[in-house]
């Protein structure tokens, strides 16, 4: 409720939110970014977009998200691909999330 009452999440579509529902690699990304937006944390540009070879299978509402993370380096891909619609294992969350720590929350708590 916290997550959607402040704009970090917004449902799956026709007004359900799907709580059990496994969470997408670029689902992941926007909630990331979201939450970034949130806090008022700047997300700084470590590197140039990868050139994943499956980037415009990313959805238009979350293709801003996967490019801020991807050059902060908070997420990347798999042989050169960004894999947008495969589920984000736990491994991938705890490294987005560790790398989110070390890129985006200590510069901005600095």
């Amino acid at each position: 409720m916290w997550a959607a009452s402040n704009g970090m999440v917004s449902g799956v579509g026709g007004g359900r939110f799907a709580p059990d529902r496994t969470v997408s690699r670029q689902e992941m990304a926007v909630m990331l970014k979201n939450y970034a937006d949130l806090m008022g944390y700047g997300i700084p540009t470590h590197r140039a977009m990868p050139p994943f070879t499956d980037q415009a299978g990313i959805s238009g509402w979350a293709q801003a998200a996967a490019r801020a993370l991807s050059e902060a380096g908070i997420l990347s891909g798999s042989d050169n691909q960004f894999a947008p619609l495969n589920n984000a294992t736990r491994a991938e969350v705890a490294t987005m999330f560790k790398n989110f720590m070390r890129f985006v929350a200590a510069d901005n708590d600095n």
